[in-house]
């Protein structure tokens, strides 16, 4: 991949952070976003909308004076989805989040950065899909 595209081998690790919030946004923009909107509890998600947008926003404020990282936003970005995603779960009852599915979510993000940082990048794609799959 590098040697295709020499000019955007930068932001090849932007989009490696934000591939790690893949499960979370999908999760959160196809169940909960619709479940807010079938259970009439739209005022409910703006409020929490607002309120990880504005987390977020001094959490990247905070980074881009002290860390200087270009990544960071990125990383702040993937967090805030996986916050979303635990946080919008309260609101529904009968959605449980268990040990298993947390458990799935850290070993999803281990499994990710292990498969990205360690392995050749021809490669990391069936070893990743082969760890999840185990």
């Amino acid at each position: 991949m590098r040697d295709f595209i020499p000019k955007y081998v930068p932001a090849l690790s932007i989009v490696l952070i934000l591939f790690a919030a893949i499960p979370a946004m999908v999760i959160f923009n196809v169940i909960y976003i619709n479940l807010y909107q079938i259970e009439r509890k739209q005022r409910r998600y703006f409020l929490k909308m607002a309120a990880i947008l504005v987390l977020s926003a001094v959490f990247m404020l905070v980074a881009i004076h002290f860390v200087h990282d270009y990544r960071a936003i990125s990383m702040i970005t993937a967090v805030s989805f996986y916050l979303l995603f635990f946080i919008a779960v309260r609101d529904f009852r009968y959605l449980h989040i268990g040990l298993r599915d947390v458990l799935f979510v850290l070993i999803f993000l281990a499994l990710f950065a292990f498969c990205a940082v360690s392995i050749h990048l021809y490669l990391n794609f069936f070893a990743f899909y082969l760890g999840v799959s185990i």
